[in-house]
């Protein structure tokens, strides 16, 4: 019962790992696509794991940053972190 337990929490922390690898992977990207606004993001957070992960969670409107950037949206991005920044 228990090594069920814990072979269930490996796979979570593996499954954690993968996805902020693939976050910082995200990250990486948009700065050779979009160097400012990964700028940007990145000044808004204490490291860049934080801010990998940011620009891959889902926001208010259920999309998340780097979907924005694919959907051509940085202007929301830009307005999100300039209220973050003002403390809105």
């Amino acid at each position: 019962m228990m090594e069920g337990l814990r072979n269930a929490l490996a796979d979570v922390n593996r499954a954690r790992q993968t996805y902020l690898t693939a976050c910082s992977a995200v990250l990486e990207s948009l700065r050779e696509v979009e160097p400012e606004l990964a700028a940007d993001i990145s000044t808004m957070w204490p490291d860049d794991g934080v801010a990998a992960e940011w620009v891959c969670s889902p926001l208010d409107n259920d999309l998340s940053p780097i979907e924005m950037v694919l959907a051509g949206r940085t202007d929301l991005i830009q307005s999100i972190l300039l209220r973050a920044g003002h403390g809105f």
